[in-house]
């Protein structure tokens, strides 16, 4: 899949159901929407369950940042309603007998956090993250996008990146800007 394919499936996650002119429409035939608390995700896979897309959801709501932060100062062992998510997740893929070619994960800012951490449970044939901070990722093979001068991927001295690094370019004063899902699709569509 292309980065603007997975920044479009990103800014889709906000929304309370996939666009119908949605370019992941042409590729998967099924979408299930999936909330526990404020871990929020969609997954997608096509008739023959052998290809599938996880995406996770990043804050978006004053109280899902504050919770983020919360986790990230006291760490991980903290993630109840997301590893609750992880563990959802899994069962449905056990549901529907899903035969494995192809395990594609992406994510947004606290979501991009959600999809590393899944990523080291179950091993994709690729993730991406977009505007991803840096708080402790575990190590695993990934791409990290970031538009121009966003912020959050900077926060919180002390942690570090992994991963590809993807930097897209940026316009002067667009740190806040930048972050967007929205507008990682607009600086995709653009290049």
């Amino acid at each position: 899949m292309e980065l603007l394919q997975y920044a479009i499936a990103c800014d889709a996650a906000y929304e309370e159901e996939l666009p119908d002119d949605s370019v992941l429409n042409d590729r998967y035939d099924h979408v299930e929407q999936y909330r526990i608390g404020a871990a929020a995700a969609f997954v997608a896979y096509n008739t023959d369950r052998t290809d599938f897309l996880i995406v996770y959801r990043g804050t978006d709501q004053v109280k899902d940042v504050w919770r983020a932060y919360k986790v990230a100062r006291k760490g991980f062992g903290d993630m109840g309603d997301e590893l609750r998510l992880f563990n959802l997740i899994e069962m449905e893929f056990r549901e529907i007998h899903w035969t494995r070619n192809t395990l594609l994960m992406t994510g947004h800012s606290w979501g991009g956090v959600l999809a590393m951490h899944h990523a080291a449970r179950i091993r994709p044939d690729e993730c991406v993250t977009f505007g991803c901070p840096r708080i402790g990722q575990p190590e695993v093979a990934h791409t990290r996008v970031v538009n121009g001068h966003d912020f959050v991927p900077w926060l919180l001295p002390g942690f570090h990146h992994t991963g590809e690094l993807v930097q897209l370019p940026g316009s002067r004063w667009s740190c806040v800007w930048d972050h967007f899902a929205s507008s990682y699709v607009k600086k995709l569509r653009n290049q």
